[in-house]
């Protein structure tokens, strides 16, 4: 017998004999632990079709005992402890957040072994507190019940935060009560243009208060933290297609129907759009309570602020040097807005160019050359840093370019950061920008077993990490993927090499009209 789980724990010890799951087994409580018994014993009856009954009592054998454990300081609020003996299985946390982890532990082994569970010794916890997947519903908008889906999967991977991405060019997908042009103007695209040609449909969708907090209810029953981004001061042009007076020029604009990086952006220069950003989070505050707020910064192209009166009159006011010290000027305003209501802003590291970043802002790491030169810095100037480098988590790009073994020796440390400084990185990421992703199938497909790889990195220490023992783990994980209905890519599909490759990029690379975009993932991408 192996004991096979994703993201695999950091002390296992395999005992002979086996603990016989039955009809008579009993599942004993405390209290305190009734909110995530239903999931155990959704989890036993997925995997063994046995509805055991709960009872609030001590019982001795055949028992699934769990019980909170405030001794277990050494593990953490996410950490558990699992021991599977011959006469009973006992689990204990510090917190519910770790029982429920360590519930995930035991629904993958009953997966493997449904009626005769191997005797385990496993003391387990995480080594980033940040392990995160990244959905965009701009591009392409999926429903809630999606939504759900994939903080379900998130969940059985031990990740503990769902990064929403909410708004783009291409599209606005929260619903705004004192803005409402921007779900009725700003949700729509007349058309989506791929590869220089138009669909000529119509696209859109947005979510209603109602559903983000029925999601965001959903979401921390499962102990993950959502967090929204409204992306700027770039990637808005699906606000200014709804408020053109927002922009430099305030001149009419349509949402946006084709992809990259568009030069329509907000305006730095107007007071009014400072107004009308805190209004807008404002409201998205009332929705999500979780700390951190995402705010976007990437991709900003400067020439419109160039032109702009308002946008220089501004730069002169505040005797900054140039448009990279407004931008910096500009996210430090939100930055302390979020931060008068007890929120943290995240930005993408684009915004450390401007060199005049505000310290409580947390940078999310994608792209930075060569050498993460910015964000090496930021982080042994004791910033705080998530990391979701392009080359290796970014789940959008195709197997060809970010195979699964790329993706699952990534290291979050780099070159060039200070031993003392590792603390500093939080954890780690996996985004899925959906441009060229339009159904579930497809999200499954680029998000699995690409996910599963990302988990280990956030929850295994590095010295447990093998890639072939990992890759006979997700065998087992897959049998569980089969009856969620999870369309995930196998192992050739996800290891492709020679041709196969070239084939997968070429035609994921045919997509894209911005000739720059095509070099950049064909060469910079494939290293």
């Amino acid at each position: 017998m192996s004991i096979n789980i994703i993201p695999k724990p950091n002390h296992i010890i395999l005992k002979d004999g086996v603990f016989n799951l039955n009809k008579s087994t009993k599942i004993c409580f405390e209290d305190e632990i009734k909110p995530v018994i239903r999931f155990l014993k959704q989890y036993l009856n997925e995997a063994s079709n046995l509805e055991l009954q709960v009872i609030n009592e001590p019982v001795e054998n055949n028992v699934i005992r769990l019980s909170l454990n405030n001794a277990l300081e050494n593990l953490g609020k996410e950490g558990y402890k699992l021991s599977i003996a011959h006469s009973r299985i006992q689990m204990e946390a510090m917190t519910l957040q770790g029982m429920f982890y360590g519930i995930q532990t035991l629904r993958q082994i009953i997966n493997d072994y449904p009626n005769e569970l191997p005797c385990v010794e496993i003391e387990d916890k995480p080594r980033y507190e940040y392990r995160g997947y990244m959905l965009d519903v701009c591009r392409h908008f999926f429903d809630k019940k999606v939504v759900k889906r994939m903080i379900d999967l998130a969940a059985l991977h031990k990740l503990n935060i769902f990064h929403w991405h909410l708004t783009e060019d291409q599209g606005f997908r929260v619903e705004i009560e004192k803005y409402k042009k921007l779900t009725e103007i700003g949700s729509k695209r007349k058309e989506t243009i791929i590869g220089g040609k138009s669909d000529n449909t119509p696209h859109g969708g947005y979510y209603t208060a109602s559903d983000i907090k029925e999601i965001v209810d959903y979401a921390n029953e499962r102990y993950i933290t959502i967090i929204p981004e409204f992306d700027m001061p770039g990637h808005f042009l699906a606000v200014l297609a709804s408020y053109p007076e927002l922009s430099c020029s305030g001149k009419q604009l349509e949402v946006g129907t084709k992809f990259g990086v568009i030069k329509d952006i907000a305006c730095a220069g107007k007071e009014s759009t400072y107004e009308f950003i805190f209004d807008v989070l404002g409201e998205i505050i009332g929705l999500f309570p979780g700390e951190l707020i995402h705010i976007g910064g990437d991709e900003v192209p400067k020439e419109q602020w160039i032109e702009c009166p308002h946008c220089q009159n501004k730069i002169n006011e505040e005797k900054l040097k140039n448009e990279e010290e407004l931008q910096g000027y500009f996210t430090n305003r939100i930055a302390k807005f979020l931060k008068e209501r007890n929120k943290r802003a995240i930005t993408w590291n684009d915004a450390l160019k401007s060199g005049n970043l505000d310290e409580s802002v947390v940078v999310q790491h994608w792209l930075d050359g060569d050498n993460h030169k910015n964000t090496v810095k930021a982080i042994n100037e004791n910033r705080k840093v998530i990391m979701s480098d392009v080359h290796h988590v970014y789940l959008d790009y195709p197997y060809g370019l970010t195979p699964l073994k790329k993706t699952y020796e990534y290291k979050l440390v780099s070159a060039g950061i200070q031993k003392d400084k590792e603390k500093n990185i939080l954890g780690v990421e996996a985004p899925l920008w959906t441009e060229y992703v339009k159904d579930l199938d497809r999200i499954d497909y680029l998000t699995f077993p690409r996910l599963s790889a990302l988990s280990e990195l956030g929850w295994t220490d590095e010295k447990h990490k093998n890639y072939d023992d990992f890759t006979t783990r997700l065998k087992s994980l897959n049998k569980l993927l089969d009856k969620l209905d999870v369309n995930y890519a196998t192992k050739s599909q996800a290891d492709v090499k020679g041709l196969k490759a070239k084939i997968e990029v070429y035609k994921h690379v045919k997509q894209v009209d911005n000739l720059l975009s095509v070099i950049r993932q064909l060469f910079i991408n494939n290293k």
